[in-house]
């Protein structure tokens, strides 16, 4: 049967077709010539990173356009690159981090540009391909993150020349040292990488982090493994910062929910206190994650978040999930910022209903969504007493790059800097409130604190006095003692530089004596806040220097 479209029919097509080019037109594909394997087999990107101008990819791919790459090769904005002769045995490659100057490749390989010992980890200075020490890795490199003067490699292996590293290590430009007892239970593959609150974020699929439960996700302070509050309830696939609101999101496999209360669906944020799910979240596993215009991008094998289709990518604009135009159809496994577009590799077919290789590009006009900015108020503590007639109170907030802060703390009190700490001289309860202002947008948000009457605990008055922390400023360690009457349990918390809180010690009846490590901790004052039967006995600061 033939059907004959009226004059109507054909302008409502031609504009439906043009309203869907437009609407599609933020994606790019075109990088000159495609990536392909010459052997079959689809082109994988599995890592992204923008450095000195250029944007590597490590990607189980054979050829860039006619360049053979194998493995590893960089972007430059216009043309592909390879890096020598690229891997020469096994093309597998995971990760790629720079590290004083030079990129690191890891990877499940076994030898790059045919240098000898360059199995699962190599370095390229700009010219050549060399080893990372004289040790052999045993197994897969999975993730790396610089930090300071040290890089953090992460996988599969345990050992490193003869030394037990379990699965994680820290490279400081000429030796391997190990992180505790590294990271063991369930399959024990780390799988991302991060630095918050100036610590190392690790995520996987781990039980344990130097022998504490941590529930596949722990932080690493320079001495110590800490859980993240009481870790998660299914394997973390990627991570992320937000460094405008300091907060923390993760992505997930099989992570349904938090603590049995918060349905999180494979993705969800924390903010230095508690965790919190992003809308209804995804029911396939989230396996990158990046900040794009100060909105979260994730990407993975998901293709829909609640009733909205959005395949494999998806953008968080501090409300809801939405799509980007026609999204991706491939799973996507590296997301990147490189020249002003946001680079999505993985194992893509299409983007924007263009035909992709692997890779495609997505831009976004500048400007930030004021939805995502999120201000916070964080404190030494909700309740505290009055001591002598004063009850002292640090406050932070979580915007570090604000452009003003204007805090009220409900007793007629104000201040004007990022952290203020406020004595309140009555009993009561305050409402405490802070706006911020960042690139045009204006946000506030407020704490209730309570302040009660000390005169009823004089009975904590001795283990007040026994209170000390030395010395004091700190070089490698400090000591906590505190003698407590048998009947009460305690703990000193330690709050960070951030506000947040980086370590807890338990203390019990009778007299505590703690040594704690401070290698690794940012040089800086921190806030020791003594608490005996929940209730807020006062603060000691510590200064750690270098």
């Amino acid at each position: 049967m033939n059907y004959i479209l009226s004059k109507k029919q054909l302008s409502l097509l031609f504009t439906t077709l043009m309203h869907s080019l437009l609407f599609c037109q933020t994606w790019n594909t075109d990088f000159g010539d495609s990536l392909y394997n010459e052997s079959g087999g689809w082109p994988i990107i599995k890592d992204l990173h923008a450095f000195n101008n250029n944007l590597y990819i490590a990607a189980n791919v054979e050829f860039a356009g006619n360049i053979r790459i194998n493995g590893i090769c960089f972007w430059d904005g216009s043309n592909w690159n390879n890096l020598q002769d690229g891997i020469t045995t096994y093309i597998s490659s995971n990760a790629i981090e720079d590290y004083n100057n030079e990129i690191y490749l890891g990877g499940g390989f076994w030898e790059v540009d045919s240098v000898p010992n360059t199995k699962y980890l190599a370095r390229w200075d700009g010219m050549n391909w060399y080893s990372v020490g004289n040790e052999e890795i045993s197994y897969d490199i999975r993730c790396m993150k610089r930090h300071n003067d040290d890089l953090f490699v992460a996988g599969i292996f345990a050992l490193i020349g003869s030394e037990l590293y379990q699965r994680i290590a820290r490279w400081d430009g000429a030796n391997w040292h190990q992180l505790g007892a590294g990271l063991q239970g369930g399959i024990a593959t780390p799988r991302a990488l991060a630095i918050y609150n100036n610590e190392l974020v690790v995520g996987g699929t781990f039980y344990y982090a130097g022998g504490q439960l941590v529930y596949f996700i722990a932080r690493w302070d320079g001495a110590q493994w800490h859980s993240l509050n009481n870790g998660v309830s299914g394997y973390v696939t990627s991570l992320i910062v937000d460094t405008v609101n300091n907060f923390l999101y993760i992505g997930g496999s099989s992570l349904h929910g938090i603590d049995d209360t918060i349905p999180a669906n494979d993705i969800a944020m924390w903010d230095g206190e508690r965790w919190y799910a992003l809308g209804e979240g995804f029911w396939c596993d989230v396996l990158a994650l990046e900040m794009y215009r100060g909105e979260l991008y994730a990407g993975g094998c998901f293709d829909s978040t609640g009733n909205l289709q959005v395949n494999y990518i998806s953008r968080w604009d501090g409300l809801k999930w939405d799509t980007l135009t026609c999204g991706i159809y491939g799973t996507v496994e590296a997301l990147e910022v490189y020249n002003d577009e946001l680079y999505v590799g993985g194992g893509i077919h299409y983007a924007g209903g263009m035909k992709a290789y692997g890779l495609a590009r997505w831009y976004m006009p500048p400007g930030y969504n004021c939805n995502m900015l999120q201000p916070r108020i964080m404190c030494s503590e909700d309740t505290v007493y009055l001591w002598e007639g004063l009850a002292l109170v640090q406050f932070y907030n979580n915007n570090a790059y604000s452009e003003s802060w204007v805090w009220d703390f409900g007793d007629g009190g104000t201040a004007s800097v990022q952290n203020p700490e406020h004595i309140y001289t009555d009993t009561g309860t305050y409402n405490v409130c802070v706006t911020v202002t960042y690139e045009g947008c204006v946000k506030d948000t407020c704490r209730t604190i309570t302040v009660l009457n000390g005169t009823t605990i004089s009975e904590y008055e001795s283990v007040k006095q026994s209170f000390k922390i030395y010395p004091n400023p700190a070089g490698t360690e400090f000591i906590i003692e505190a003698t407590l009457l048998e009947k009460n349990v305690g703990y000193v918390s330690v709050i960070g530089l951030q506000g947040c809180e980086k370590a807890r010690y338990s203390l019990t009846g009778g007299s505590n004596r703690i040594i704690v490590p401070v290698t690794g901790w940012q040089a800086g004052t921190y806030l020791c806040n003594l608490v005996i039967d929940r209730r807020f006995l006062g603060s000691e600061r510590l200064v750690v220097a270098r």
